[in-house]
């Protein structure tokens, strides 16, 4: 049954998953200094740890959300875990900034990487009249994680093991409380049963869906806005430490932005399915590039508390409704594919926004560039998703 009580349980399921690893990918603020010194690298070179991982875990997503259609999504996010965990772990013994890269890229990026898109996609064959209700709340594990990791690492890097430490507990946490949720997650009886007999799923093939309009679009958007969307995500830290505000204020306003992130989840993508999942989704791109102008304008650390409450509401909004307007213009039939191809989109913004922000940092000394841009980027976003016209109906 479709909108069921095993529905909400696979919500569940995917919120704790969602949390244990985005928690741990967006703790990275609070390990940018201690990693900035361990390895004596610039700030350019720290913010890479974070962009491989980020740029793997978005563009895994069209691997795995094919495989995911194929095999079922439950084994793919098994061993997605496996990889997240694992990684993290090595991470925590890293003697060089090399290894680093490859430890927390291979690990939190294929990790990451192979069970997102699969565990979203599989919450979204659940439903149908509530659809961005349930990825949002499903989502709303990365905004709990962002809330709460960043200040659990900080407490963690305190202790006597320092940051090595603090990346051995997390990892060891992935790994056994993500693969024993991992375990929860399924796709619906029904969807499994057309999947292996090849008939009765409604929606574009991967081939029909990805030269569309709305998917060109929708997917143009999506660039626009991870090129500045991410760059708070690495670098307020060492930004609030420059600006004199103290150490740790930059990982408080890291967990505010997690507050305004699940409240996103919940609030916006609920209101998504009221007045139209893509102008919802339109309003929350340019919310990301009107925080980012108060960002670069406000000049007191109560304007930053409002700003990151309100940048995580729109970033939380974003995560949740995204989905749901793939399922509303393509259908489910090969929905885990199409899902993973539009990500790859944020893969390239990613890898290249944090990177960027710290050379801007490098030669300038300042972070007034890379701001400005994701402001830019975030209103042009909003334009481009306006332009996609209404869903079309697939055979």
């Amino acid at each position: 049954m479709i909108d069921s009580a095993r529905g909400w349980a696979m919500v569940a399921a995917t919120f704790s998953l969602l949390f244990l690893a985005f928690g741990a990918a967006y703790a990275f603020t609070a390990f940018f200094p201690s990693l900035e010194a361990e390895f004596q690298a610039s700030r350019q070179d720290v913010a890479l740890i974070f962009a491989i991982s980020g740029f793997l875990y978005f563009i895994l997503g069209a691997l795995s959300g094919t495989i995911a259609d194929r095999i079922g999504t439950r084994p793919v996010v098994m061993f997605g875990v496996l990889c997240c965990g694992g990684g993290i772990i090595w991470g925590a013994f890293a003697e060089s900034l090399m290894e680093a890269y490859l430890a927390f890229g291979l690990g939190i990026g294929v990790g990451i990487g192979f069970f997102y898109v699969p565990a979203i996609g599989a919450v979204q064959r659940w439903f149908t009249v509530r659809r961005a209700m349930a990825a949002g709340f499903a989502a709303a594990g990365i905004g709990a994680g962002t809330m709460l990791m960043p200040g659990i690492a900080k407490l963690l890097i305190a202790e006597p093991g320092g940051w090595r430490y603090a990346y051995g507990t997390i990892g060891i946490c992935v790994l056994v409380l993500g693969f024993i949720v991992a375990l929860r997650i399924d796709d619906p009886p029904s969807h499994s049963s057309a999947r292996r007999a090849g008939t009765g799923l409604q929606g574009a093939s991967v081939g029909q869906a990805l030269p569309s309009r709305g998917f060109i679009l929708l997917y143009l958007s999506s660039l626009m806005l991870s090129l500045g969307l991410f760059v708070p995500f690495v670098h307020l830290e060492p930004y609030a430490i420059d600006k004199g505000l103290g150490e740790g204020t930059g990982v408080f306003l890291l967990m505010l932005i997690g507050v305004g992130s699940t409240l996103g989840r919940f609030v916006l993508a609920s209101l998504a399915d009221k007045i139209g999942r893509r102008n919802a989704l339109a309003l929350m791109y340019a919310g990301v590039g009107l925080m980012d102008l108060v960002w670069y304008w406000g000049g007191s650390i109560h304007v930053l508390y409002g700003f990151a409450v309100v940048y995580g509401l729109c970033y939380g909004g974003f995560v949740g409704t995204a989905p749901a307007v793939c399922a509303d213009y393509f259908g489910v039939k090969k929905l885990s594919s199409i899902i993973g191809w539009l990500y790859t989109s944020v893969a390239f913004g990613t890898l290249l926004g944090p990177p960027l922000a710290g050379r801007a940092f490098d030669l300038y000394q300042s972070y007034d560039l890379p701001i400005l841009i994701g402001a830019a980027s975030g209103l042009t976003a909003a334009v481009l998703v306006m332009l996609m016209g209404p869903p079309r109906r697939w055979a």
